[in-house]
């Protein structure tokens, strides 16, 4: 399972997360395909509700399968 929790298991505070580093965070784990979604990714089946404009205005975008990165190196600078 791919969530926020399960990202930051060993990270014990948030408070020194941007709105960018949530975004990016947000970014990589809506975009592994799930087979609940018949093997898209939450960020294209949010496509039936949500149009691309508004997940633009979000900072929400698709990270090619290959870079998704779920651990802490993804918040490195």
């Amino acid at each position: 399972m791919n969530t926020l929790g399960t990202f930051f298991l060993k990270v014990l505070f948030f408070s020194g997360l941007t709105q960018e580093d949530c975004n990016l965070i947000v970014s990589h784990i809506n975009s592994v395909p799930r087979l609940s979604l018949n093997n898209i990714s939450p960020y294209e089946a949010s496509f039936n509700f949500i149009r691309k404009e508004n997940l633009d205005k979000l900072k929400i975008g698709k990270i090619n399968y290959d870079n998704i990165d779920f651990t802490i190196r993804l918040l490195k600078k």
